[in-house]
């Protein structure tokens, strides 16, 4: 078995022979933290375990020697995988910001971690156009569905997203985690005479957590009426357009038609995650034109000040 650059010797073992020379589910776990972990990800070299000598491309190079369907093991590697994934679960137990697991959440492989309360990628977020060439309305997820971290893009380095901070500490939302993806839609800002707060347009995409610091493809479905303090908060409401149980709704009333209760459960959600005086209060939803409306006016607001 050769590859370009250093050379791991191993054996290439088909699925399920694979999983009976496996002695442990630890171990199991630590093939997949070896694959998918941080270290893999960013290709870290130096980071990596002195018994794991990698080629110059893991993922391309050692998996490419193997039979399709194969997978390739190696003693010596499973060893400091192994070592990975105990330091890997011990990291993911510590409390970051007071919150536990606060560090579980995926980010974007378009950004890296610069710090513990930071990611940045290359692109200007706020730069991006709101419509992509399809059609698809374009959102930055800051916060994953089920999450309480508040994380917005950064107002200083646009290219940053990050873990808000209030009373000089990680801000935390005191409630259940956020119902749907929360995030921005690049390249918009309503002014308050147009009933916004002057910063990119909110919204919550419904379906699976996505990773923190993606753009996502989406479709307006709604716009959820709110104020905050007496002043107008509104947040668009969006499915994804692929890939997601809701991919294909494209109004309120189709969602409460195929998907009871998931309105109201948004709704109660934001009327109450700041807490009982909280100053939070729903004036429910509108339908898909009105929140293309009022996309269209906070894109056009930008182009003007931009």
């Amino acid at each position: 078995m050769t590859t370009e650059g250093p050379v791991i010797e191993g054996y290439c073992e088909i699925g399920s022979r694979m999983i009976a020379s496996v002695p442990s589910p630890m171990m199991m776990m630590a093939i997949t933290q070896a694959k998918i972990g941080r270290l893999m990800k960013n290709r870290d070299m130096d980071q990596l375990p002195p018994a794991a000598v990698w080629p110059a491309d893991w993922a391309g190079a050692a998996i490419s020697t193997c039979a399709p369907g194969a997978i390739f093991w190696n003693p010596e590697v499973m060893s400091g995988a192994l070592g990975l994934a105990l330091m890997s679960a011990a990291a993911q137990a510590e409390t970051i910001g007071g919150l536990a697991y606060a560090d579980t959440a995926r980010f974007s492989a378009a950004m890296q971690a610069t710090d513990p309360y930071t990611i940045t990628g290359t692109d200007d977020l706020m730069q991006l156009a709101p419509i992509a060439e399809d059609g698809a309305i374009r959102a930055i997820v800051e916060i994953p569905t089920g999450t309480s971290a508040k994380w917005e893009v950064s107002k200083e380095d646009p290219k940053a997203v990050y873990w808000e901070y209030k009373d000089d500490k990680p801000r935390i939302v005191n409630y259940l985690g956020y119902p749907g993806n929360y995030g921005a839609i690049p390249g918009t800002a309503l002014p308050k005479e147009l009933g916004g707060d002057g910063d990119p347009l909110d919204v919550l995409v419904i379906g699976q957590a996505l990773p923190r610091g993606e753009i996502a493809n989406v479709r307006l479905i709604g716009v959820l009426k709110m104020l905050d303090g007496g002043e107008q908060d509104d947040k668009l409401i969006a499915v994804l357009t692929q890939d997601s149980p809701f991919a294909h709704i494209e109004t309120m009333a189709q969602l409460d038609s195929e998907f009871p209760g998931v309105s109201d459960i948004i709704g109660t959600w934001f009327a109450n995650y700041k807490g009982p005086d909280g100053g939070m209060e729903s004036q429910g939803f509108a339908e898909a034109d009105v929140a293309r409306e009022v996309l269209d006016a906070a894109a056009a607001q930008f182009t003007a000040a931009n």
